[in-house]
């Protein structure tokens, strides 16, 4: 698996580098300590199958290095590692298209719970991205949806942009947008956040439910 490792700080890079090394065999990994350097020497570089992206970096943070990122490598698991805890930030960074956000204070099984669920198509969210916006839908209910809407949600909530989703679904944009409104609606929620806190309720092990 290639994956690609974003963070200024070297020690905690070589940590991870380490740590990754126990969870899979055969990782190529490559480290940069910018999204600068990453765009600087993206044509060299194997499309990483997953990118560990600190939340703050030099001249770049947060949602801005997460666009830079999946707009380089758009087939790419981005997943967000950080010392920022905030279910606010939390929140924002999975609306964005990260396809999960680990703290940096999490202990190493807990990585290797985590990435193997983004790995599997799933999202990440630590306990705390589920403090306010969790009890808010703890009761919501969902109604059934089409198989259309579920594979456009399944896509949104992986993190893939509407253009990548139309592109496998062989269909328009703006039909895209379209199914994911009208699966939003059937699910209770609002937004890519809130969905993804839905699925974690009613599809244990899966990265989405089916409310068939």
């Amino acid at each position: 698996m290639n994956i690609l490792i974003i963070d200024d700080h070297r020690i905690f890079s070589a940590g991870l580098e380490f740590l990754l090394d126990g969870i899979s065999e055969n990782n190529s990994i490559t480290t940069e300590v910018s999204c600068e350097d990453v765009l600087k020497n993206k044509d060299s570089m194997i499309a990483p199958d997953l990118i560990l992206l600190d939340y703050n970096l030099r001249n770049t943070y947060g949602e801005q290095s997460l666009t830079l990122i999946k707009d380089a490598f758009p087939a790419s698991i981005v997943v967000i590692i950080s010392s920022e805890e905030s279910h606010g930030i939390i929140h924002s960074m999975i609306e964005a298209g990260a396809a999960g956000y680990i703290p940096k204070s999490s202990e190493p099984k807990l990585l290797e719970h985590a990435l193997n669920l983004v790995l599997a198509g799933g999202v990440y969210l630590p306990p705390q991205a589920f403090d306010t916006l969790g009890r808010r839908i703890q009761t919501s209910g969902a109604k059934s949806l089409t198989e259309r809407q579920e594979q456009v949600l399944r896509g949104a909530v992986a993190g893939k942009t509407n253009k990548v989703i139309a592109n496998e679904l062989d269909i328009a944009e703006g039909t895209v947008k379209s199914h994911l409104s009208s699966a939003y609606e059937c699910m209770g929620v609002s937004n890519r956040t809130e969905a993804v806190l839905v699925a974690a309720k009613f599809g244990i092990g899966s990265p989405l439910p089916s409310y068939r």
